[in-house]
């Protein structure tokens, strides 16, 4: 609760209004970035060549994972994986593939 009231920045008279506060500051925060910067890959883009691996699962629409992998080929520090999954969830659904993923890309790395 401390930590809530640390976000908040005033007490609250029930935890809820605390959690209330700091998921309204989160979108409040979010907003504002999306704001700065509309495109999240140019903001990935703005710190260099920093290897990022986007593990998703939805929209499994081919045009999009498509889209991801022709950003790929122009920006050789991203890496875009869809994964076999039916939600916006896939840790829950596909933990190892999830796993397999991970270690592939930070062997990768070295």
């Amino acid at each position: 609760m401390d930590l809530l009231r640390q976000l908040v920045g005033r007490p609250a008279a029930h935890p809820e209004q605390a959690q209330d506060r700091v998921r309204q500051r989160a979108g409040r925060e979010i907003a504002a970035g999306f704001a700065a910067t509309p495109v999240p890959l140019d903001a990935l883009a703005a710190l260099g060549p920093c290897p990022t691996l986007h593990l998703y699962a939805l929209p499994a629409d081919d045009a999009y994972l498509a889209a991801q992998q022709a950003y790929a080929a122009t920006h050789p520090w991203f890496s875009p994986v869809r994964l076999e999954a039916r939600s916006h969830f896939p840790m829950f659904e596909v933990p190892a593939g999830i796993t397999r993923e991970i270690r592939t890309f930070l062997a990768g790395l070295s």
